[in-house]
């Protein structure tokens, strides 16, 4: 017991000096205002959500609906959030050979380890059930003030399931990785595939939720039919007792029952995946030339595109932009009619120009790979200091590449929503410029946080893109930059179209982009060298 304890005291430490550091009181002092942050942005989530499904389902008298459908979004972005990085927090571990030779069981390492992803979860859960039990207290819920005390062991239960199918796709994708050729572009696709069924999924039960008050008892059915799970959570919440046994016994038995039979090949897995990484084929070929910048381009494209959890953790909101301008070409008429029904006035095709700007934008500031390419390089890192190259052209190149993975796709999405939507070339020409300067601005800043905040002695890459400072920055910063752009638009709305709004902004980050290369180029460079 006392070994299972080290063990997850460690594995604790290890979460916690990725996101703050070791040593850093600056970095810890940043980590606490990240992760404040976050947790104000899941409860202001959980809270519209709740109000607003709690004030529909009142006028049907539904009300104790509403904790079971709060208990699927919960689940739903808890796994969303965790899946991608289950993996690599089971396997990724760069001191694997020592933890395995210690005196404990291999039940007790995984089971340590699935801890973290578990943790990962009940933050998230917590954080979307406390705020809907306090909704459904204030508007009158059966079980009162006791909903509340009454969300804390369901967040506990409920972030268990989340957590085993994390794990179930985390063995999946290093049981293939183990096995098969170029197995990071068959993962890659996996993922892929999965995150479609969840945006299908999640679409379909968007409209499920529209039309409670005419399907109130099939929603009822369904969570205590096919989705019993959130059935449970949401008569836990409610005060029965019963369920909250019964949700016990379903979500811990299975946890435990799965973790052991997984324990069984981990050791083998972990062996084999050390050897696969061990193993280096040599042949005599033809070495060709090419200049120094096509190298690291191509350096960053293997590292991006050879890591799922490096690929999805920065290419999310593009494939969320992708699927918007697909559906936009496909499904023009009955997004307009949304349009219609939610403002109550006729909408053309070009009154969407400003929604489908900032739709764009928001998107696009999600893309930031420069800001973890650094972290990334980890005990590596010499290997570009020693290049003979200025080390401005190194941290240039990893903006550069940034700006290639979100800018184009970006601007192809531009034209399809200008061909179903009808912008003029004006309107066309303005959010390309602005999206440009976005997509600079994002990918130079990027760089400049990663040298702030570089975390080269992370355990596994997971740490890196998912729990690193740097990567919370560079992300919700990109979002931030966005969201502040709009708020200004609507400020300024009565003196400036969109159109001469979006030119105004692509100069002034294009002057942005411009300051951040000459801090590069100096600070930034010195700063490189220091790492």
């Amino acid at each position: 017991m006392k070994a299972f304890a080290a063990l997850v005291k460690l594995s604790l430490l290890e979460m916690l000096n990725a996101i703050a550091g070791r040593g850093s009181r600056r970095q810890a002092a940043s980590a606490g205002a990240a992760l404040g942050l976050v947790a104000f942005l899941c409860l202001m989530l959980s809270f519209t959500y709740s109000a607003s499904l709690a004030m529909g389902l009142k006028l049907f008298g539904a009300l104790d609906l509403l904790p079971g459908m709060m208990s699927v979004l919960s689940v739903l972005m808890a796994f969303l959030l965790t899946v991608f990085a289950a993996g690599g927090m089971l396997f990724g571990g760069k001191d694997n050979d020592i933890i395995l030779s210690l005196p404990v069981s291999d039940y007790a390492v995984l089971l340590c380890r699935v801890l973290a992803v578990y943790l990962e979860n009940l933050f998230i859960t917590a954080l979307v059930l406390l705020p809907m039990a306090l909704v459904y207290c204030f508007n009158g819920g059966p079980a009162g003030a006791a909903a509340v005390a009454l969300a804390v062991p369901v967040s506990i239960l409920g972030a268990l399931p989340p957590t085993l199918l994390g794990v179930l796709v985390g063995f999946a994708v290093t049981w293939l990785s183990s096995r098969v050729r170029h197995s990071s572009l068959f993962a890659s696709l996996g993922y892929l595939i999965f995150l479609m069924l969840i945006l299908v999924g999640s679409f379909r039960m968007g409209d499920l939720f529209q039309g409670v008050g005419d399907m109130r008892q099939d929603i009822d059915a369904t969570l205590h039919g096919p989705l019993f799970l959130f059935g449970l959570m949401g008569d836990a919440c409610t005060g029965n007792l019963v369920s909250l046994v019964l949700l016990a016994l379903v979500c811990i038995l299975p946890f435990l029952a799965v973790t052991a039979l997984l324990c069984r090949s981990y050791r083998r897995l972990l062996s084999r995946m050390n050897a696969r990484a061990a193993r280096s084929k040599f042949r005599m070929v033809e070495q060709r030339g090419g200049a120094p910048v096509t190298a690291l381009l191509k350096k960053e494209a293997t590292r991006y595109f050879g890591s799922s959890i490096y690929l999805f953790n920065t290419s999310f909101g593009l494939v969320m932009l992708a699927v918007g301008a697909v559906a936009a070409c496909v499904r023009r008429d009955a997004l307009l009619a949304l349009f219609e029904q939610e403002f109550g006035l006729a909408v053309t095709p070009a009154d969407c120009y400003g929604v489908a700007a900032a739709a764009v934008c928001l998107m696009l500031a999600t893309v930031s790979t420069s800001s973890v390419s650094i972290s990334l390089e980890g005990r590596c890192l010499w290997l570009l200091k020693s290049l003979p190259l200025p080390g401005k052209t190194v941290l240039y190149v990893k903006a550069w590449f940034n700006v290639l993975v979100g800018w184009p796709l970006t601007a192809v999405c531009i034209l399809l929503l200008q061909w179903s939507l009808g912008f003029t070339a004006l309107q066309t020409a303005a959010l390309l410029f602005a999206s440009a300067g976005l997509s600079g601005t994002v990918s130079l800043a990027g760089v400049a946080i990663n040298l702030l905040f570089p975390k080269l002695d992370a355990p596994n890459d997971t740490m890196v893109v998912k729990q690193s400072m740097a990567a919370f920055l560079g992300i919700f910063g990109g979002m931030g930059l966005a969201g502040v752009g709009i708020l200004l638009y609507m400020a300024l709305a009565s003196l400036l179209t969109v159109e001469v709004y979006l030119l105004v902004c692509g100069i002034a980050l294009a002057a942005v982009c411009l300051l951040l290369a000459q801090w590069l180029a100096t600070a930034g460079e010195r700063r490189f060298a220091a790492l």
